[in-house]
């Protein structure tokens, strides 16, 4: 549970709000423009030590990135809600963008990811707020000492005997 005992979307998005207000502007800066790659840098990664454990990859001093043709490829793949309601998942939203440095920054776990086809190394980050289950896929970029957004999809959670 996060330091505040607040597990809820707006306890996380209030701790990193001024994270949060920048993805905003950036989505709605650069998002609808195909053609041209843009890049928002997030800062370090304060869970370098988890990620070391659970990848072998030494992250200590990568920045954390988002490319607007990424942020694009998430709603374009996990953004309709009957796609998604097959999947047994939830539609993300633009709103959800602005928890990303909640979900990566306080993760409930960590873990290596499949290699990409390119061969680049990836990590799944997993966290639950409120009555979601949040994953989100990173690239690790060692030689741009980068860790980059790939992909996010959320799953509501089912409580059982309610």
């Amino acid at each position: 549970m996060p330091p505040d005992g607040d597990s809820s979307a707006a306890g996380a998005a209030r701790r990193h709000a001024e994270a949060a207000h920048r993805i905003a502007r950036f989505l709605h800066a650069h998002a609808a423009a195909p053609g041209r790659v843009a890049v928002l840098p997030l800062g370090p990664l304060r869970q370098a030590a988890i990620l070391r454990k659970a990848t072998g990859q030494d992250a200590t001093g990568f920045t954390l990135v988002l490319e607007n043709g990424t942020l694009r490829h998430t709603l374009r793949h996990h953004g309709d809600p009957r796609t998604e309601a097959r999947r047994g998942q939830a539609a993300v939203t633009e709103a959800d963008f602005a928890l990303l440095p909640a979900l990566l920054h306080e993760p409930d776990s960590v873990r290596a990811g499949e290699p990409t086809r390119r061969g680049t190394n990836t990590a799944v980050f997993a966290k639950r707020i409120g009555r979601i289950a949040y994953t989100v896929v990173v690239d690790l970029r060692p030689t741009a000492r980068q860790i980059a957004f790939k992909t996010m999809f959320k799953r509501p959670i089912q409580d059982k005997g309610r």
